[in-house]
């Protein structure tokens, strides 16, 4: 039960730092876009 939620917390967090990361890129992206 403590692994199985171990597991279901590490990949919430996994999911959570590739949505900012895409969400970073994304942003990063539009910036550039806007300056050039």
């Amino acid at each position: 039960m403590v692994f199985r939620y171990g597991i279901i917390t590490l990949f919430d967090c996994a999911s959570q730092h590739i949505l900012l990361t895409i969400l970073l890129s994304l942003t990063g992206s539009f910036a550039f876009a806007r300056r050039y």
